[in-house]
């Protein structure tokens, strides 16, 4: 569907705007009506649409892959949509998942993230070798609240996302391992600004560390040594952002994460260039559609 360019965006963008391509209802928060006490709403839940449908335009500046030494700006029109089912959900509590428990301290659920292409051709360090294909992954994740209201949310994420990268046809799939991150994240809303900061570090498997990294014997030049990962740690992530509703339907944000591959332990690969990856995006998003159902969700976490 795109050129080449615009397959240039890192798993850290591909979150993000899974995690920022929904509106929510911010300030919209029904009156209640003078009712007799067995009719009331409970004090602690908002009734909100069960989904809404809109679409998304991001600008990002990613690396080529993690470590890279090279990256591409992009412009990514896609399509947003935003569901609060019982099980299924989209939102900007945690992008694409199914919860399998959920109370008001902690939450068990299905996590999904992933890593678009990235052509070789395009990246001196990987010239000549096979380009990275898009890597999907889906795995459990349990998140606990150190501290949650109205305006603040204080949480630690544990996920385990085992991978696939999709090639251009059924053989050239290939399981990527897993990747785990734990992470500490905060976020604070106030009138219709949510500014959000979290920090985690990743650890992943072999085929993982393989996948990026990995010199056959056949792949070497003068200037790229053959090399053999192994698995551990990955690197450390701090992500920084900010969204703004403008109106109950458009929002804007603004992020950025930098990730630190300093003691990475493949660090010796020379496709690992850089010590330090800089991503930052900037998107819109306007919601057209809202079903006509509503579902009650807890108003400390909206």
């Amino acid at each position: 569907m795109f050129d080449q360019s615009h397959k240039k965006l890192s798993k850290w963008a591909l979150l993000f705007f899974l995690t920022l391509s929904s509106i929510n209802s911010h300030g919209q928060e029904p009156v209640d009506e003078i009712l007799p006490i067995a009719f009331e709403k409970p004090k602690d839940q908002l009734e909100l649409p069960l989904f809404e449908l809109g679409v998304v335009t991001v600008s990002a500046w990613a690396p080529d892959y993690p470590g890279a030494s090279e990256g591409r700006l992009v412009v990514i029109p896609a399509p947003a949509f935003l569901y609060r089912g019982d099980f299924f959900k989209a939102d900007d509590r945690g992008g694409i998942r199914g919860s399998f428990f959920d109370n008001e301290d902690m939450e068990i659920s299905v996590s999904f993230g992933g890593n678009l292409p990235s052509s070789s051709g395009e990246n001196k360090a990987r010239e000549g070798m096979s380009s990275l294909g898009l890597i999907l992954q889906i795995g459990p994740r349990f998140r606990y609240y150190l501290l949650q209201d109205k305006k603040r949310e204080l949480y630690f994420d544990l996920p385990l996302r085992p991978g696939v990268a999709i090639g251009s046809s059924w053989r050239a799939w290939r399981g990527t391992g897993f990747m785990t991150s734990p992470e500490v994240g905060y976020e604070h809303r106030w009138s219709r600004y949510r500014g959000f900061v979290s920090v985690s570090v990743n650890i992943a498997s072999y085929e993982l560390h393989k996948y990026f990294y990995n010199v056959n014997s056949s792949e070497a030049t003068p200037e790229r040594s053959e090399f053999h990962p192994r698995s551990g740690y990955f690197s450390t992530s701090l992500f920084t952002g900010l969204s703004i509703d403008w109106t109950p339907k458009l929002r804007t944000f603004l992020g950025g994460q930098i990730m630190s591959f300093s003691g990475n332990v493949n660090k010796k690969s020379p496709l690992l260039k850089e010590q330090t990856n800089f991503t930052a995006a900037f998107g819109l998003v306007y919601m057209m559609y809202e079903s006509k159902r509503k579902v009650m969700v807890n108003k400390r976490r909206y």
